[in-house]
């Protein structure tokens, strides 16, 4: 299973059942999420989750692979973030979505503060 694993380094070998782990995050918050308010702040929040963990990791032997991974996931992210201006809100209560985007809102605030005291 060498074509598997050959490039992670051998002290991150738990490092795809996160890769797994945040495929299936992402595939989960697009069927199971309430409306598309809550689909576009979650999925924005376990991407950037996941960049912090994947730079802290460093999973890969070689750097380059390393950087180029988080940077496709960060063109993921900007793509994301854009993708909340085309969201249609007329029609739409937006009070009723202010206690879900308070909790990630939250949620955001205490991943950058982890980030920041292990940095």
């Amino acid at each position: 299973y060498d074509f598997v694993i050959a490039d992670v380094r051998p002290e991150r070998f738990w490092w795809l059942t996160v890769s797994l782990l945040y495929a299936f995050a992402l595939g989960a918050v697009q069927c199971l999420s309430p409306n598309i308010y809550f689909q576009m702040d979650l999925s924005i929040l376990i991407v950037c989750m996941f960049i912090i963990i994947e730079r802290l990791a460093k999973p890969s032997v070689f750097e380059s692979v390393n950087m180029v991974s988080s940077l496709l996931n960060l063109a993921l992210l900007i793509f994301l973030i854009f993708a909340t201006a085309f969201v249609d809100v007329e029609g739409v209560d937006l009070r009723l979505h202010r206690a879900p985007f308070a909790y990630l809102l939250v949620c955001a605030a205490f991943v950058s503060g982890i980030y920041v005291t292990i940095q």
